[in-house]
């Protein structure tokens, strides 16, 4: 009986912890809580010219009582209360405030890449939502944002939301495929998606400390996306030796620890103002 009450105690531990997260969630949506949900702001360098070209916006949850929540936890906790779609809308326009801000500061040329789940893409509504937002803000805002999608949200509806993403850059939004490798892309297929940028996952870029330069895949999968006029962004770059290696390579972009952590808003345009010339 002790394993039994020890399990329950466990339980009802999560159970309070996840009710906890969702009651914050919706606060947040309702916008009674304006603290708890953040941004924060991973820098994206260009190999060719040495510059910061935009920034990735990462959500992030704090709640007093439980410190912090991991995004992978609260993110899929609003997946299944079906809250996804108001928080995606929440971050969304959290971004686009970043975003803003940047053009005010005078950096006209710096993208800001937002993450966009399968479950926003399938409401009908979320094609006239985004161009809801592109008129409140301006259309010049949109040619500056990035959608990330992962192949995970291919899979049940391509057709669907590959049409969705036709009508999304046709705003201008530039459209990324995230986690690049890891799902069941292949490149027949991805020659028939609406998308602009490629991320090759942080696993390729691990291998590059590890493995024989002849030995790796990544230099192929950079040229074999240019030949499709992708552009190609490399995350999780952690060492110099992998930044020299993807740069010899031609890849484009990169993001990771070596250039910086993700930052504030603040420190994120003071980290603009210190590495622009």
């Amino acid at each position: 009986t002790g394993h039994i009450k020890f399990y329950n105690e466990e339980m009802e531990k999560e159970v309070k912890r996840q009710d906890k997260i969702v009651k914050t969630l919706r606060s947040v949506i309702e916008g009674e809580d304006t603290r708890s949900l953040y941004l924060e702001f991973q820098p994206k360098l260009d190999l060719k010219t040495d510059k910061i070209v935009g920034f990735e916006a990462l959500a992030r949850l704090h709640i007093d009582e439980l410190g912090q929540i991991p995004p992978f936890e609260f993110i899929a906790i609003a997946e299944e209360k079906l809250l996804i779609y108001d928080l995606g809308n929440q971050i969304l326009l959290e971004s686009l405030k970043f975003l803003n801000r940047l053009k005010e500061e005078g950096y006209q040329n710096i993208s800001v890449a937002v993450n966009i789940s399968g479950m926003q893409f399938l409401r009908d509504e979320f094609i006239d939502n985004i161009r809801g937002i592109a008129e409140s803000i301006g259309t010049d805002m949109m040619s500056s944002l990035e959608f990330e999608i992962t192949e995970s949200v291919l899979f049940d509806s391509f057709d669907l939301i590959n049409d969705k993403l036709d009508q999304i850059r046709e705003m201008g939004v530039s459209i990324s495929l995230d986690d690049f490798g890891t799902g069941f892309s292949s490149f027949s297929r991805l020659l028939e998606l609406n998308i602009d940028a490629v991320k090759i996952d942080k696993k390729f870029i691990d291998k590059i400390n590890h493995k024989n330069e002849d030995d790796l895949i990544t230099a192929d999968i950079i040229s074999m996306s240019h030949k499709m006029s992708l552009l190609v962004i490399a995350e999780g770059v952690e060492e110099e030796k992998q930044k020299e290696y993807l740069k010899k390579h031609d890849c484009d972009l990169i993001q990771g620890y070596l250039l910086s952590k993700s930052l504030s808003d603040v420190q994120a345009i003071d980290f603009l103002k210190n590495s622009l010339p």
